[in-house]
């Protein structure tokens, strides 16, 4: 999550602040960016963990420190008051929206990235079969949960209690336009009554995998549903990115189908920034 403040003369003829929540693609291309007030680590995939890190930025949510390092890739910050003043004076929020799919534990989101790397890799393979089940939407059974507790030796019995606590009650939720129209209109009352919103969602690329293409564009598409309806403004980058050849926009040489290439980020910033200017325009 980063939060700027562009001065007037930038967007518009005032000062504007921004909350921009999501993952790299919409992040990264604001790194230089000389109006940075603060970055606040942990990237997002999902509306559900974008409204779940405003909430705690501005101080209406707390969460469980055990659970820090799935939702921030290490400990949460601590919360301040500069944060949460920032939050009550917000003009824009853009939400970047790369993902339909969910890990739900107990009133928590967790981010998929993190929560492979500090849970499953960290307790190690025993663990691998569990995730792919998770995957599956299938629940855990007694005797895979004996077997996985069974390589746990070297763990206290608080962490075992904490693990178990985990594989029992994680699952995965692969939601559509209703539910993030739902999910908005119940949160929209904690942010500021004249906020503007906008959604940004993944991209399409010339090039790839069939089943990643038709996933991508069925995201958009429930996005786009979901907007028309809560009469929010996107940012579709599909068009912009393919009038470019994938070597120049997408990272490692074009291979990377998830990240822009750095070089291209200035690219990427203008159509940020005009998406921006848009949306002032309607804030008045």
């Amino acid at each position: 999550m980063k939060c700027l403040t562009f001065p007037a003369g930038v967007l518009g003829d005032r000062e504007v602040r921004v909350a921009l929540i999501g993952s790299c693609r919409l992040l990264g291309p604001f790194d230089r960016s000389s109006f940075l007030d603060f970055f606040i680590t942990g990237y997002t995939h999902t509306l559900s963990e974008g409204i779940q890190k405003y909430k705690w930025m501005a101080s209406k949510l707390s969460l469980p420190t055990e659970v820090s390092p799935y939702i921030f890739d290490q400990q949460q910050p601590k919360q301040n008051s500069e944060w949460s003043e920032f939050c009550n004076n917000l003009d824009i929020v853009l939400f970047e929206i790369s993902s339909l799919q969910e890990i739900c534990y107990e009133n928590y989101k967790f981010q998929l990235n993190y929560f492979y790397r500090n849970f499953v890799s960290h307790y190690g393979s025993s663990l691998s079969n569990w995730y792919r089940n998770l995957s599956l939407c299938k629940e855990i059974t007694a005797e895979d949960l004996d077997e996985i507790k069974s390589h746990f030796v070297n763990l206290s019995q608080i962490e075992i209690n904490f693990v178990t606590n985990i594989l029992l009650k994680t699952h995965l939720r692969t939601t559509n336009s209703l539910d993030l129209i739902a999910l908005f209109e119940e949160n929209r009352p904690l942010f500021p009554a004249r906020a503007k919103f906008g959604f940004v969602t993944h991209f399409l690329f010339n090039s790839g995998v069939a089943p990643l293409l038709q996933a991508r564009a069925k995201l958009i598409n429930e996005v786009k549903n979901a907007a028309e309806v809560l009469r929010i403004d996107v940012y579709d980058p599909s068009n912009f990115i393919l009038k470019h050849d994938s070597e120049i926009v997408l990272a490692k040489n074009g291979k990377d189908v998830n990240h822009y290439s750095q070089d291209f980020y200035p690219n990427i910033y203008a159509e940020y920034q005009n998406f921006l200017k848009n949306l002032l325009i309607k804030l008045g």
